[in-house]
C-alpha cells in the first residue's frame, strides 16, 4: 500500500517499549485501525499532541511488516468542550470504548464512522446531563442496529403476535419483547414498561436531530441503562457497561 492517509477519530493508544506507541484510529476510509507511532512519548515528539484519544485527526501512515507506521498527524478537532467536561468526556470515552470492543481491524463500515462522529460533534455542541445519557443510549442501540442486532419492539419474538401493554419483558437471550405467558424458562426476561419500549424505539432511529429533541422521565433512566448494558454484555460476551467503560481517564 506504501504510504496512505485515514481520517478518523482516535479511540485509544497504548504505550509499547520504551518510547513507542500504538494507537487505533477509527476511520472512513478502513474502519478500525492501531498503527505504530515511533518515538512519540519522548520530549522532543512532533507527533505527541496530536496523537492523544478522543480527538479527530487525519493520519499519514506507511505500510510496516507488523503495524504500519505513523509519519504525520493533523488534527482537525480537538473536542475541547468534551474534554473540559467530565460528564461528556465519560460518554466520548464509552462511545470509543464500545467501538474499539467490538470493531474488527480494517474492516471498513462508514456508518459506524459517521455514528461515531456525529455523537462527538453532539456532545461537543450540546449541553446537557439529560442530553449526554441519550446520547449514550442513542450510540449503543444505533451501534446495534448497524451490526444487526435490532432489537425487535413490535411482536413477541415466541409467538411473534404484536405486544400488549400489560404483560411485557424484554429477553436479552432472544433479543427483544416477548409476553410474560412466552417467557418459559428464559432467565433474561425482565419486564419493561411502555415508556421506555417507545423510547428505544426512537433511539433506534438514526435522525440525530430527532434524538436530541427527545424527552423522557427521569424514573426510567435506571430501567433504560440496565438494559442497554445487560443487552450490550450478552450479545458481545463480555462486561460492556457505562460503569466499565466511562470511567476511564
Amino acid at each position: 500500500m506504501g504510504m496512505y492517509q485515514l481520517t478518523g477519530i482516535i479511540l485509544r493508544h497504548q504505550d509499547v517499549r520504551e518510547v513507542d506507541r500504538l494507537v487505533t484510529i477509527y476511520s472512513q476510509e478502513q474502519g478500525m485501525a492501531t498503527l505504530r507511532a515511533r518515538g512519540v512519548r519522548k520530549i522532543s515528539s512532533k507527533l505527541a499532541g496530536s496523537l492523544e484519544p478522543l480527538q479527530a485527526a487525519v493520519l499519514t501512515a506507511v505500510t510496516g511488516a507488523t503495524f504500519d507506521t505513523i509519519t504525520g498527524a493533523e488534527i482537525q478537532s480537538t473536542f475541547p468542550s468534551i474534554h473540559l467536561d467530565p460528564r461528556r468526556k465519560a460518554v466520548a470515552w464509552f462511545c470509543a470504548a464500545l467501538v474499539a470492543t467490538v470493531s474488527h481491524e480494517r474492516q471498513r463500515d462508514t456508518r459506524v464512522y459517521q455514528l461515531l462522529e456525529q455523537t462527538f460533534v453532539a456532545l461537543e455542541t450540546h449541553d446537557g446531563p439529560a442530553l449526554y445519557q441519550l446520547l449514550r443510549w442513542h450510540f449503543s442501540w444505533r451501534l446495534l442496529v448497524l451490526l444487526g442486532h435490532a432489537p425487535e419492539l413490535r411482536n413477541c419474538m415466541v409467538c411473534h403476535q404484536a405486544m400488549s401493554a400489560d404483560d411485557t419483558m424484554f429477553s436479552v437471550k432472544r433479543g427483544g419483547l416477548v409476553h410474560l405467558r412466552c417467557r418459559g424458562v428464559d432467565a433474561s426476561a425482565r419486564p419493561i414498561t411502555t415508556t421506555t419500549i417507545k423510547l428505544i424505539r426512537e433511539l433506534c432511529n438514526e435522525d440525530m436531530k430527532r434524538v436530541r429533541r427527545l424527552r423522557y422521565p427521569a424514573s426510567i433512566a435506571r430501567e433504560s441503562d440496565t438494559l442497554i448494558d445487560t443487552f450490550l454484555s450478552y450479545i458481545f460476551e463480555r462486561d460492556i457497561s457505562f460503569g466499565a467503560f466511562g470511567t476511564l481517564v
